[in-house]
């Protein structure tokens, strides 16, 4: 590199601020603990301390990582591995900001050829020292600050026709990154701009994406480093949104306006090197020195910029590839060499001291807030007993295990860093877990339990919440109380699953299916229309989908019944019960000995094991007749049913374990209630009524 412009002592000391600044904002923005992520950075470096190389993470067993793990981003672990051994989770937090520091001090220094000290200064404090997206994105523990630094380093190499730094900056981006399309893209363009008019600068392109390939191939996780990639251009690019994931809100496209407002400094300057451009062109002399931007370096940053800024719209991300093209872009600007270059540097400070400063202040006094989601979490993770090792945690939210991987390794869960990788890898799982969390999974404790193994759920979302809550299958152990009036949003539950069926439920049924009706003369069916009864194992879930079975088809404008019967030695199994437990639907009708008990005066909204519980006349006898009418619309949403038996003192337990008395809950306030008498911890309980008219 030639010698830089101005005393060295006034360098240094501008290194020392630029030192100081970002060192102080990595406190403000971070604080201690405040991202998640930043926990599964921790593990993963401390477990390559104690293990060297990971080839499994066999806590992650959603996505098949106790198989093969891919390190996406193996060359930042080899960075956060050595901050490991120097200090541990702080040594982690100090490598990741020195990689963020030098990618500033490298643009620091390339400015520093083209203008004076205090100019290069002014140029980083304005630029990317006001742009709160980047500097929030740079002050994270995250993998994309060492892809910041390889990238800067790539540009450098570029403007200044250094082939190896643009062959050890694409091969450091590849092993540290799994975005390689971000730098292909910037050596696409300078290969094209390149072409016939600067073949130095197509030799860069040229050996730089040479890097990148060497990068890749040499990854110890090839080829499972270019799947990720692959699996990461379709988060960027939405391409998943058909399955209504839940991203997190770094990856959504941003509103114009809300565009605007956070990327008006740099776009200001986009447009103003846009208009700047013909008269840096018209000075161009074939004798200029190293120390001034050729046009056609200029043309570069302009249109990779530009490209990187339209990638913005899409993906706000991409504003960690768009800010240091336009950092570069504007040092170009301010170059003596550019007739325009003293205009330029008062609009940088007038945009910097109007636009810049009141956003990088209101964002400061917003920071710094640890992350209570976090706190939360290892709390919950506090209340797993040591005896549980090895236990499977179905998480509702796929960004709140890295603090279980970082406080309690020894523990499984289903998914990590995205919910996309959970949706390529086990696309039937992610459906079930969205269902689960939209409430319409009827029987999560089977299929949790029984089905996936799993002995916990850690999950934020109400609907879920709610279900588990009002279920015999799960224990709550936090928080201590569930206040269902005035919780905070996304507070965190921990619930453990009962390890075994709920005894209540009934596993074996008959099902007769009925005459098809319209929605009115269905209200006029009977246990005596039903036609031959055709037995059911109700395992291994109670409830049972009926639009599964081989049943008469219901045209859409109709609706279907079916009778549904107990087999007998279930209700003698559960003789004695002094409740019936309805579950299913969507309209149900009970008879208990031929005679009508109850019937649901409006529909059952959702698909549930247990919607309601109704009182028999007296305690349930080996040799009742129990009937049940379930009917729904051939174009309702579900047709199921599930049946149980239950006595008051097996009510009053489950409640006491959830912390209720089982009758303590509001009486139910909509137009359906004079059929409830009150609500117990696991469903209301009904008034058996038989006065109006029922709904399909």
């Amino acid at each position: 590199m030639t010698a830089l412009r101005g005393f060295p002592g006034r360098l240094a000391a501008m290194v020392l601020v630029v030192l100081g600044s970002v060192l102080l904002f990595n406190q403000l923005a971070d604080g201690p603990r405040k991202d998640p992520d930043r926990y599964y950075h921790f593990s993963i470096s401390r477990m390559m301390v104690q293990d060297g190389v990971l080839d499994t993470l066999p806590q992650v067993w959603g996505l098949g990582w106790d198989r093969a793990f891919p390190d996406k981003e193996f060359l930042f672990h080899v960075f956060t591995w050595a901050g490991f051994r120097l200090g541990g989770d702080d040594g982690v937090v100090l490598a990741a900001g020195v990689l963020s520091l030098a990618a500033l001090l490298l643009l620091l220094l390339q400015l520093s050829r083209w203008l004076p000290p205090w100019n290069a200064l002014l140029v980083v404090l304005v630029v990317p020292g006001m742009s709160v997206p980047f500097l929030i994105r740079m002050a994270l523990v995250r993998p994309h600050v060492l892809a910041v630094l390889a990238f800067v380093l790539l540009l450098l190499g570029l403007l200044q026709r250094r082939v190896w730094w643009c062959v050890v900056a694409g091969a450091a981006y590849a092993l540290g990154y799994h975005a390689v399309y971000m730098p292909l893209a910037a050596l696409g363009l300078a290969g094209l701009l390149a072409f016939r008019r600067d073949a130095a600068l197509m030799r860069c392109a040229l050996l730089g994406t040479a890097g990148l390939a060497a990068g890749l191939l040499l990854n110890p996780y090839f080829p499972a480093n270019v799947t990720m990639g692959w699996a990461h251009l379709r988060i960027a690019l939405n391409l998943d949104a058909s399955a209504a994931l839940d991203y997190g809100a770094e990856l959504l496209p941003l509103r114009g306006d809300t565009w605007l407002s956070q990327h008006l400094l740099p776009v200001l300057l986009m447009a103003g090197a846009a208009l700047a451009s013909p008269w840096i062109r018209a000075r161009e002399t074939r004798d200029q020195d190293a120390n001034t931007p050729a046009w056609l370096d200029v043309q570069f940053l302009l249109v990779t910029g530009g490209v990187f800024w339209l990638a913005t719209l899409q993906n706000p991300r991409a504003v960690e590839y768009a800010i240091p093209c336009t950092t570069l872009l504007a040092g170009a600007l301010l170059h003596p060499s550019n007739p325009l270059h003293g205009r330029t540097l008062v609009a940088l400070l007038a945009l910097g001291v109007v636009v810049g400063v009141p956003r990088v202040v209101r964002f400061a006094q917003a920071a710094p807030v640890p992350s209570a989601v976090a706190a939360a979490t290892l709390e919950a993770a506090a209340r797993i007993p040591a005896s549980a090792a090895g236990s499977l945690i179905f998480n509702c939210e796929w960004e709140r295990t890295p603090p279980i991987l970082w406080a309690r390794p020894d523990l499984r869960f289903v998914d990590v860093l995205d919910p996309t990788l959970l949706h390529i890898h086990n696309p039937a799982l992610s459906v079930m877990r969205k269902q689960f969390t939209s409430g319409l999974l009827p029987d999560p404790h089977q299929v949790l339990r029984e089905g996936l193994g799993a002995r916990y759920v850690l999950c934020q979302k109400d609907v879920a919440i709610e279900q588990m809550e009002n279920s015999a299958g799960f224990t709550r152990i936090y928080p201590d109380d569930y206040a269902d009036v005035g919780r905070l949003p996304n507070t965190i539950f921990l619930y453990e699953l009962l390890p075994a069926a709920i005894p209540q439920m009934v596993r074996a049924l008959e099902i007769a299916p009925m005459p098809p009706s319209d929605s009115t003369s269905f209200r006029n069916l009977t246990p005596a229309n039903a036609q031959d009864l055709v037995p059911v194992s109700a395992a291994p879930s109670p409830y049972v989908d009926l639009r599964t079975l081989p049943l008469p088809r219901t045209a859409d404008s109709q609706t279907g019944c079916v009778k549904v019967t107990p087999a007998a030695s279930e209700v003698a199994r559960l003789a004695g019960a002094s409740l019936v437990g309805l579950g299913g639907g969507r309209n149900v009708r009970l008879y208990v000995n031929g005679k009508p008990r109850f019937t649901s005066m409006r529909i059952f909204v959702q698909p549930r094991v247990l919607s309601i519980l109704v009182p028999l006349e007296r305690p349930l006898a080996a040799t009742d007749t129990i009937e049940v009418l379930v009917c729904s619309g051939g174009s309702s949403p579900y047709h199921g049913v599930a049946l149980s038996f239950w006595t008051r003192a097996q009510v009053d337990e489950h409640c006491r374990t959830k912390g209720h008395n089982s009758l303590d809950a509001p009486v139910e306030t909509t137009r359906w209630t004079h059929t409830i008498q009150a609500r117990t911890c696991l469903a209301p309980m009904a008034a058996p009524l038989w006065d109006e008219a029922a709904q399909p």
